[in-house]
């Protein structure tokens, strides 16, 4: 081992350090001097000195070792130094000058951007506080170390720049994402030494944080955009194929009522006048929501007689009565299952029915007529009325059970003569409909849209429908105004309403002659309203005075629509 004096050391032009097998720096020459106090560097890393053998025949070795915060590569000599064994170590690669250093210092702890400086063995150098700042990795737990061995033991999670620069000899670029939620975008630089060989890999990472989640939220933007287009042309399609014309903001708040319902198996109620289009609104319920798939299956409770709706909502087993099918039949609610089931004129239903209904929604379960088997109800329930609101809180008429229980979600409809902005619309239609069906060129004047707008149309859309229908078949030219207009529905308006009489040709019992008197008042009203509660309500009569003439057949049912 080398006896060294110190007096001769000073006479090396080469910043010179000497440390003890501890690495505490024992004396230092005036090429290290002031940068190493200046900075009150007392020890060189003890972790790399341990373990640190020099070859006997070579006599030293060359490493990187941190003085402080910085790495130098150094070539380390073992020496005796007042009577201890120690290390000299000659730094090789670094410019120790006090205002040179300082400078860089100042310059890279003062940069918004990461720095790493690697030596050409893939040892780090220099690490600035940025990289701290946005990696979230203690820089003095990389300064002075392989990289290799930083990477092995997943220091740092990802791959190693540098190194790729080192192996590759060619400069490149990466983004790294941090446990620190930030993303860094590294370049990286070579610096050659004299001879061409690689000297060092210098590189910078930015920020690129904000930049990658607006582009992440962009693309998320973007993706909402695409369903909303989506949706939108579905729905489009949706009300073109149910043919929902409107314009109204009234209709434009039912719509989106039926939007909303649609996703949930709530039960849904709608209510409002005959002839609103209360089944074209349920099947757009059914065909946005999740059983868009399955069956819509309607049926209108004023028409199937009371005795007959038990079997026909849910059905009946072999052998449950007289004239019952072999093997049974299927009810409704059976047929309808994973779908929807829409039950229009609900009003009409009997209480006892209505009784038996409340249970099968409370329950989930039916059984059919002369069963014992419970079958599942796995199906959505729309319901429909043209009852007033203080006809559905009338107990003698309709369950409040049954009625809170199916009016989740409500949805009024309004007449059309509260929506007048969709008359335009809802004309040019049916124009439309029908020239193409009767290949006629019908088309309407001014004054004729501006009757039509005007008109209460008691009968709603079905009754203007009806109208222009009418129109388009008994036109005698292709332009058709109001007397046109008159001619076709002058059957609304009598002569003479207020003292309009009733023709009597023959002498009859007084009795045939006023029942044929109610039936004529009762097929009128049911061909102005379409249900047996509206013409109860025109006639101030109870609905089940029609039901008993319908039953012994005094009236015809083609006048009930849905």
């Amino acid at each position: 081992m080398i006896r060294i004096e110190t007096a001769f050391l000073e006479h090396i032009p080469k910043p010179l350090v000497i440390s003890d097998a501890q690495g505490n720096i024992l004396w230092m020459n005036s090429y290290t001097k002031s940068y190493l106090e200046s900075r009150s560097v007392r020890s060189v890393d003890k972790l790399k000195l341990q373990g640190v053998e020099v070859e006997p025949d070579a006599g030293s070795i060359r490493k990187c070792v941190r003085f402080g915060d910085t790495a130098i590569e150094t070539t380390i000599f073992p020496i005796t130094y007042e009577a201890a064994s120690c290390f000299i170590f000659a730094i090789e690669s670094y410019d120790l000058s006090d205002a040179a250093q300082l400078s860089l210092d100042e310059i890279l702890e003062h940069i918004d951007d990461a720095v790493c400086v690697v030596n050409r063995d893939g040892m780090v150098e220099k690490l600035n506080d940025s990289f701290t700042r946005l990696s979230g990795i203690d820089r003095y737990m990389l300064i002075g170390r392989d990289l290799r061995e930083v990477v092995a033991k997943k220091i740092i999670s990802h791959e190693s720049i540098s190194l790729k620069v080192l192996e590759s000899g060619k400069p490149m670029s990466m983004n790294v994402k941090y446990k620190t939620g930030k993303y860094v975008t590294w370049t990286s630089q070579i610096v050659y030494d004299k001879t061409g060989k690689i000297a060092k890999v210098v590189s910078t990472g930015r920020d690129i944080t904000e930049l990658v989640n607006l582009e992440e939220e962009f693309h998320r933007a973007e993706k909402l955009k695409d369903d909303y287009y989506n949706k939108v042309k579905e729905f489009e399609k949706c009300l073109k194929e149910n043919k929902i014309i409107f314009s109204s903001d009234e209709m434009k708040r039912v719509i989106l009522t039926s939007v909303k319902a649609a996703k949930p198996d709530s039960p849904v109620f709608i209510w409002g006048e005959s002839g609103v289009g209360k089944e074209l609104i349920a099947n757009l319920v059914h065909k946005l929501g999740n059983r868009n798939d399955m069956l819509f299956i309607a049926v209108n409770c004023a028409v199937i007689p009371s005795e007959l709706l038990e079997s026909e909502l849910f059905g009946y087993e072999e052998g449950a009565f007289t004239g019952a099918k072999k093997g049974g039949k299927k009810g409704l609610f059976e047929e309808a299952h994973g779908g929807t089931l829409f039950l229009d004129e609900i009003g009409e239903l009997p209480i006892t029915m209505q009784s038996k209904l409340l249970r099968v929604l409370q329950e989930n379960e039916f059984m059919r007529i002369g069963g014992n088997r419970a079958i599942p109800a796995n199906l959505r329930v729309i319901s429909a009325t043209n009852l007033t609101t203080e006809q559905l809180k009338d107990r003698l008429k309709f369950r409040q059970d049954l009625f809170y229980r199916l009016n989740v979600i409500p949805i009024y409809i309004p007449p059309l003569r509260e929506r007048r902005d969709d008359i335009f619309p809802l004309v040019h239609y049916f124009l439309r409909r029908f020239n193409a069906q009767y290949n006629a060129t019908v088309t309407f004047s001014k004054g004729l849209m501006v009757r039509l707008y005007h008109d209460d149309w008691p009968g709603n859309v079905r009754e203007l429908k009806n109208v222009v229908e009418r129109l388009v078949i008994l036109s005698e030219s292709d332009q058709l105004n109001e007397g046109d207009y008159d001619a076709v529905t002058d059957f609304r308006k009598p002569d003479n309403p207020d003292n309009s009489e009733i023709s009597i040709t023959k002498l009859m019992p007084l009795r045939e002659a006023v029942g044929r008197v109610e039936e004529t008042l009762i097929t009128m009203a049911l061909e102005e309203c379409h249900s047996i509660v509206g013409a109860a309500q025109v006639l101030k009569i109870d609905p089940s005075t029609i039901h008993r003439k319908i039953k012994k057949g005094c009236i015809c049912l083609t006048h009930l629509r849905r």
